[in-house]
């Protein structure tokens, strides 16, 4: 019945303004008069078609004219007394129809009534007589102004301008124009206007039920305006009209996008030369490679074994799956399950192996290593001296401590001769720094990311990393698109997607940065005790003193600084000059707060300080596995010595995630979808709700080592684990289907928390089975899909991909011109674009910042 109303009363309100105006242009208006008034009204209501007979007759004939507007109707017309009656059903309409345009105008016709700046006086009201002149520039404004459109109702409330089209407006007064003897230049400026929404809105949309909140912006207006005109100049024209107007909508605020200057800031500057010092090191590190490539004898290069994209075993669409080590014995008694018990042995025979072995002075695990290697769990043994790089069979004999010793032994004979050279006092100044430059070498570096390595890489983890970064940035491209809803066309349809059944994988995407606690911990443990038990077999008793302290925590930082600090001085001294739009006050809002607290993020304790506006809010997950890695030492020597107890404290670290998470969520109510109200910083990024995950990799680094080379699981107990792990996946991640579904009921704040505490931990376990059954060799197709030669390099690069996504996402939508219309092709032709193009970015910050370090660290190493 109200709709009925409303229309029966928009069809009363056209009838009583119907009219028919034949007017003369002004070349002088110094006040607004009844005429005017109607004139300028006329000319906003009219089509593009009466603007251009406007143009070239000087004079218009309006028949028919309809004006939509009550509150024009009742300013022109008295019908107020008329309508107060039917108020409560027009206060809706000036939603419709803000007067914007019509006060600014209004106000540089009739200027000397307002509170308002010289110039601001000047350049508005030469905009408003040469509008109704039909001047260009004065067009070009008008027509460069934002104007409401269709899809109110599904979020649309930002009515977007033409940017381009309004900074390019220039025009020249006369000194007789400005009322000096000084010629002025009127530039355009590009502003928003922002309104309260209205409480019906609102209200609609929330009586849909939809899965999560809708980050319903405030109606937005973008105006192009005089730069004379300063925001607070804009604040009291908006605010003088509406009072006079009487309209019902509140001005939030007036943003006006400024020009910033690179060269007035310093810290941007230092960025830049920062980034410009790296460039000039790659540069030169590529010429002295070259040189050195030119100038070395064919017969003496070294030679490198190329896997990935530069294989030539296949190339990058085979399966690397039979150049992987397999922990099974059975390899010689089970030759047809076990048939991918071979490798290309890239050594000689009569040597040991020294690629890819970690010693206790490599143990970084984090996202940065490139892949898992294990290059001494099994031995090759050579059939004939001359068939030396040749397919050759993996003895499948337990490591011994013999064994050990021997290649221990070998390995450090065989580096000696080339380490004296490089020892300190030996070396010449300039070989070191041509050694230097040489580790800044951007061919060298590229290549060793995209294909140099050993043979004996686990494959399967290479899969594993990539897909779970993949799924993240899927996730955050849709959870920025989320919290940006001034970009959406139609942010109520995004919302709308989460209802489907297969959506539920999109937005359950955090389960991929457990799948990384998982790897971190699994590879921690893993070399750790790996490399004790080395040294321990080779005669070398382990001592926990300060200097291995040092050394344990120095190697990670050196492995994560130098990406992380690079990406947080980009992000928040560059980013603002990166891009220009619409929307980029935006970004740049979220940069204040990295200059605020950046430190927090550099010296890993970000998510305990100012959790709630964290600088790069992505970076928790990094926080986080540095805290883990602190505490690391304190379960890693009981599991050496006592490994009871090191497994009871690695079960306590479980259970303190379980129950963190399960009372701190029911306290607060809050899921993964829902990130506001505190659950980001008060769950999500607290180290004590995601350690046990942590917890359950490093148990299985923990087995990996003791018992994974003894392991062949029958057909009905590998099957059960398939099962249940796929089962688990399945349901941690599709269940909260019953509650997202159109018509699904909210879960309870114990159902909330039980799924929250238990979803983590279950889907660690999960994966860990899968890592498990690949590296035993039992892991069928799902082995060959991960083991796949293409991973490998992508694998190498993820760090980067994780740094830098969000960089990308954010002036993607900050240089916007028009605002991105949801739908699952749209999202999908977006995610695509962003993940390659972070891709792209990352394998230039991994080659040109990454790689260096690692060699760098190495050849000090050496020579130290």
């Amino acid at each position: 019945m109200k709709t009925v109303l409303v229309w029966m009363l928009l069809i009363s309100s056209t009838s009583c303004h119907t009219t028919d105006v034949t007017r003369p242009l002004s070349t002088e208006t110094t006040s607004l008069d009844v005429a005017t008034e109607t004139t300028l009204d006329d000319m906003f209501t009219s089509s593009p078609v009466h603007l251009s007979q406007r143009h070239t007759t000087g004079s218009v004939t309006m028949t028919g004219h309809t004006d939509l507007d009550p509150q024009k109707g009742l300013h022109h017309d008295n019908l107020k007394g008329r309508t107060s009656s039917r108020s409560s059903h027009l206060e809706i309409l000036p939603v419709f129809f803000p007067h914007v345009l019509p006060g600014i105008i209004q106000a540089g016709i009739d200027i000397n009534s307002y509170n308002v700046s010289d110039d601001c006086r000047v350049e508005l009201h030469h905009y408003a007589v040469d509008l109704q002149l039909r001047k260009d520039w004065a067009i070009n404004m008008y027509d460069a102004t934002g104007k409401q459109g269709p899809g109110l109702m599904k979020g649309s409330v930002t009515w977007y301008g033409n940017y381009d089209q309004c900074i390019n407006v220039r025009h020249s007064l006369t000194s007789h124009g400005t009322g000096s003897d000084v010629m002025k230049e009127i530039q355009a400026q590009y502003c928003s206007a922002s309104f309260d929404s209205p409480g019906w809105l609102e209200d609609y949309i929330g009586d849909q039920h939809l899965p999560f909140l809708v980050h319903l912006p405030h109606l937005t207006l973008d105006i192009c305006i005089p730069s004379g005109c300063l925001e607070d100049d804009l604040t009291t024209i908006i605010n003088t009209y509406k009072n006079q107007s009487q309209t019902n909508i509140s001005l939030v605020r007036i943003t006006c996008l400024e020009n910033l200057k690179l060269v007035d800031d310093a810290a941007a500057i230092f960025s830049v030369c920062v980034l410009v010092s790296i460039a000039i090191l790659a540069f030169l590190g590529s010429m002295v490679t070259l040189i050195v490539k030119l100038t070395t004898p064919k017969g003496e290069a070294t030679t490198t074994t190329l896997v990935g994209f530069f294989s030539s075993r296949g190339g990058v669409f085979s399966m690397a799956r039979r150049n992987s080590i397999r922990f099974s014995r059975w390899g010689s008694t089970h030759s047809k399950r076990e048939s991918n018990h071979y490798r290309l042995d890239s050594v000689s025979s009569d040597s040991p192996s020294t690629v890819g072995q970690p010693d206790i002075g490599e143990l970084s695990t984090n996202v940065t290593e490139t892949c898992f290697t294990e290059g001494e769990a099994t031995h090759v043994t050579s059939r004939e001296e001359g068939h030396k790089n040749q397919l050759q069979y993996v003895d499948e004999l337990p490591v011994t401590s013999t064994s050990i010793r021997t290649e221990h032994l070998g390995r450090k004979q065989n580096a000696q001769a080339e380490e004296a050279q490089l020892k300190a006092g030996r070396r010449k100044l300039g070989g070191v720094i041509t050694d230097v430059l040489l580790c800044f070498s951007f061919p060298t570096n590229v290549t060793s990311v995209l294909g140099e390595g050993n043979t004996n890489l686990l494959f399967c983890l290479s899969g594993v990393r990539f897909l779970s970064i993949s799924w993240i940035v899927m996730g955050n491209c849709i959870s920025f698109i989320h919290k940006a809803p001034d970009s959406v066309e139609n942010s109520v349809t995004g919302v709308e997607l989460a209802q489907s059944f297969w959506f539920q994988a999109v937005i359950n995407c955090t389960f991929a940065a457990d799948t990384f606690f998982i790897l971190s911990g699994t590879l921690l443990s893993y070399t750790f005790i790996r490399g004790i038990e080395k040294k321990t077999a080779a005669g070398e008793k382990f001592k926990v003193t300060s200097k291995f302290i040092i050394l344990f925590y120095l190697h990670r930082v050196i492995r994560i600084w130098p990406c992380y600090l690079v990406v947080v001085m980009i992000f928040t001294n560059l980013l603002p000059y990166m891009g220009i739009g619409p929307r980029w006050q935006y970004a740049t809002t979220a940069i204040s707060q990295c200059k605020d607290h950046w430190w927090a993020n550099v010296f890993f304790f970000s998510n305990f300080y100012k959790a709630d506006e964290m600088c790069m809010s992505w970076t928790y997950y990094l926080v986080n596995d540095f805290q883990f890695y602190l505490i690391s030492p304190v379960i890693l020597i009981p599991l050496v010595r006592l490994p009871p107890l090191g497994f009871t404290l690695l079960v306590l670290l479980v259970i303190t995630q379980v129950v963190s998470v399960g009372i701190l969520n029911n306290k607060i109510n809050g899921n993964m979808l829902r990130m506001d109200h505190g659950y980001f910083s008060d769950v999500y990024a607290k180290p004590y709700c995601r350690v046990g995950v942590f917890a359950i990799g490093m148990m299985l680094g923990y087995i990996l080592n003791k018992v994974g080379r003894r392991v062949y699981l029958r057909k009905m107990p590998l099957l059960l684990g398939w099962l249940t792990s796929m089962c688990i996946m399945t349901f941690v991640v599709y269940v909260t289907y019953l509650e997202n579904r159109a018509g699904g009921s909210d879960w309870t704040a114990r159902q909330r928390a039980l799924y929250e505490a238990l979803a983590r931990p279950a889907w660690g376990l999960a994966v860990a089975w899968v890592i498990f059954a690949c590296c035993i060799g039992q892991g069928g197709y799902i082995d060959k899909f991960l083991s796949w030669n293409f991973f490998l390099p992508l694998c190498r690069i993820t760090y980067g991909i994780y740094l830098l996504h969000p960089l990308v996402i954010i002036v993607v939508l900050g240089e916007t011109r028009s605002p991105l219309f949801l739908s699952s092709l749209n999202l999908w032709l977006f995610y695509v674009s962003i993940l390659v193009t972070a891709t792209t970015l990352a394998l230039i910050l991994i080659s040109c910042v990454e790689q260096p370090f690692i060699r760098l660290e190495k050849l000090i190493k050496t020579i130290v």
